[in-house]
Parts: C-alpha cells; structure tokens; sequence
C-alpha cells in the first residue's frame, strides 16, 4: 500500500511539472511560448474589424433582435409583439417564409438558438422596469419549421441573486439577458447590465420546468451583451454588444476547458460601424459571423436595420489550427516559426516548421494574410523551411489551419 501511494504521489508531482500556466494565444501581448495551460491572462492590442458585406432588411424587421443559422439558413425575429420567426435571404434582405407561435407571448423576444431538434426563443428582455416574473425560453420542434404554425413548450427561470423586484426605471437592472446559447444538453444565458456594464453567465437545462439559473461565470465586457452565438466544433463563442454610445463590438471566447470562462481567452474587437444598435449574431460559417442590429432613429442620424457580415478568420485562424493540431499530429507542439522577425527592408526571412521532422504533412498549402485577414499569397510547404516573399512594411500572419498562424512583422 506504501508502494503505491509513492507512485501516485510521484505521479501527480510529474503531472504538476508538465503543466506550465499563462497566456498559450500567439496574437496576445503577453504570449507564453512555454505555458501549455491557459491561465485567461491573455491581453491584447486595441483592435478595429470592418464588415465586409451588408445587406438592408425589411422594414417589418425593424426590431431585429435574435439571429440563428438553422440549416444554413439564416432565421431572425423581432423584439416587440410579434411572433414570428423569419426565414431571412442574406443577399436581398426579404423575409422567404416565416412560421408564427401559436400561444405564448412576445413580452420581449432577445435571442433564438437551436440544437438537433429545437428551436430555443428567449423571451427574457427585462429592462423596462427589471422586475419581470414571467421570464420565459420558448421550444419548439425543427421537424414543424415546415408548417405555418407551431405551438411551443416553455421553460420558464428565475435569477437566483434576484431577491428584489421593485419596480426599477428603465434601463437600470443587471438583471437584463438578451443573448443565449446552446452547449451540449444545456442552454447558456448571457445578461445584459446596464450598472456594472458587464455579463453574468447562468447555465439553464432544456427540460420544461420551472428552474433557477446556475451561475457559471462573471465577464468584465465594459459594455452591454445583446446577443450570442456558439460554434460547437472548435468550443468558440462569440458575444456582440455595443457601448452607452452604440459602438458596437464583439466579444471572443475561446480556448476553453469545459465552461470555465476564467481561464479562457477573452478578446473584445470593435466593429467599425459608429450608431449601430448591434442585437443580434450567428455563425454562417467556421470563420464567418452575421450580425444584425435594428433600426435607430433620432434627430442627428438613421441607421436602418441591417444584416452586416465580419470574418473572423485572423483572429480565430491560429486556435482553430492549435485545436485541429492536437487532434490530427502527434507531435502537438509543432507549428511555425519565422526567422527574422521584425524582418527590416532588405532582410530575408524563412518560415521554419518547428517538429516538421516527425509528422510534416506533404504539400502544406500556407497563407499570408494581412492584419485584418485579407489574403495576400498563397504557397505550399513541401520541406521543413521556405524563403518568404517581399512584402510591404506591416503585420502579416502566416500560416495555415492545421498548424496556426504566426505574426511577421515587416518594417
């Protein structure tokens, strides 16, 4: 019995060593190149993304607030009395079909998610007083999103912390939540404060029950949460917002262990669209997300509702790679380096594939990208080493999927 316990202890002390805790993203300030487990201390440059596309909606889409890819459809709804979910067309803007909730209400529609089988709708806006009762997760089948109608189940909370529910004047609660979405067999509420400017995370089953929300998690977001979206295969969630003066921004998660949202990284990118009352987010693909806000009007401007659509792939490229790395290489430390970095006019540089020698696919296509995630060139790895191009004075990312991006600076 002394024997084992001896092994095991030795065990653990190994298992301690091996795990080096910091900030594991090359595009932070403060990448670690020799932590392995990430610590969620990663910061960043200030950073500024520009839709590369948009289209108007229709004006019956005025108070656009929630958005999901359903089939590769994008679907989206209202935030006032209507109960319709609309089948959206992301060139035209027009509405192709739309299905109305039979029963139930729409107090205030904030977000819609799905899984395999459901349709989630959050009927949970609270910022009118911050003292609703009735806070509400309509269900309905995807096998009835063929039909005109359809009646919905209803899973229906409560804030564990919310012990009082005095009237409040508008747009003062923490108690708010406009954005949702769905992990495994649980759904993920992220709230709206209007005080602390920040978003508690509270963890929800789909089972039609009255039940109370198990906080996960607290993000410092310095802003107001209204909408989410989750794309499962990597573990990546992406939050959208905007400021007291409706600039609007995105809130990354990513590299997380389960659902701990303290050790994961969290990077907030603005989006280049001053006025824009940002609601809603759905992944349309891996690298691309939509997001649509509703109309604002007041004396000075007018921003029509829209549908705005950002790549994401410079910023979320290299953990995609990381992720994919540790699955498909065995040696799951490999990935690029790059010689002469800052590279100075003049100056050559080599990107070198460190532990190519052990698992070094054939023909590794490799990309060049600019900062903001514009192609620049295209080439194929075929050795452990290449020389790279001339290029223009600027911050480039190089590399590709399976083995991340890694940033050259050329001055």
């Amino acid at each position: 019995m002394r024997f084992g316990l001896i092994i095991v202890f030795i065990s653990l002390v190994n298992k301690g060593i091996c795990q080096i805790w910091g900030c594991i993203d090359p595009l932070a300030v403060n990448f670690n190149g020799s932590a392995n487990k990430n610590d969620g201390s990663c910061t960043y440059n200030t950073t500024t993304i520009k839709p590369y596309s948009s289209v108007v909606l229709q004006n019956y889409l005025v108070e656009f607030s929630g958005l999901v890819n359903y089939n590769g459809s994008l679907w989206g709804h209202n935030d006032n009395s209507d109960r319709r979910l609309y089948q959206i067309d992301s060139v035209t803007g027009f509405a192709l079909r739309s299905i109305k909730m039979n029963g139930g209400l729409n107090r205030d529609w904030e977000d819609v998610c799905s899984d395999d089988s459901f349709i989630y709708v959050g009927d949970f806006g609270n910022n009118y007083r911050g003292n609703r009762r009735d806070l509400t997760i309509y269900k309905w089948k995807k096998s009835e999103l063929l039909d005109s109608f359809v009646v919905a189940d209803s899973i229906r909370f409560i804030y564990p912390e919310q012990l009082d529910f005095t009237e409040l004047s508008p747009n003062s609660t923490n108690f708010d939540c406009e954005a949702m979405v769905s992990v495994g067999d649980s759904l993920y509420l992220f709230t709206k404060e209007w005080n602390r400017q920040g978003s508690t995370i509270y963890r929800l089953s789909k089972s039609n029950q009255l039940q109370t929300a198990n906080k996960i998690g607290y993000l410092s977001v310095g802003g107001l949460i209204t909408g989410a979206t989750y794309l499962q295969k990597y573990h990546a969630f992406v939050l959208v917002g905007y400021s007291d003066l409706l600039q609007p921004f995105l809130y990354l998660l990513y590299d997380l262990e389960g659902n701990d949202f303290a050790r994961c990284n969290k990077r907030k990118i603005l989006v280049d669209l001053p006025f824009y009352q940002m609601e809603a987010i759905a992944f349309v693909d891996s690298y691309v997300v939509a997001l649509g806000n509703e109309r604002f009007v007041n004396a000075f401007i007018k921003t029509e509702e829209s549908l705005q659509f950002v790549n994401l792939s410079f910023l979320l490229g290299d953990y995609y790679g990381r992720k994919l790395n540790t699955v498909n290489f065995v040696d799951a430390m490999m990935r690029f380096d790059i010689s002469h970095n800052p590279c100075v006019s003049g100056q050559k540089s080599r990107l070198i594939v460190k532990g190519a020698n052990r698992c070094l696919p054939v023909n590794q296509e490799v990309k060049i990208l600019t900062e903001t995630g514009a192609e620049v060139s295209t080439f194929y790895l075929s050795t452990d080493s290449v020389e790279l191009p001339d290029l223009a004075s600027g911050l480039y990312l190089v590399g590709n999927l399976q083995l991340g991006f890694v940033k050259w600076s050329v001055h």
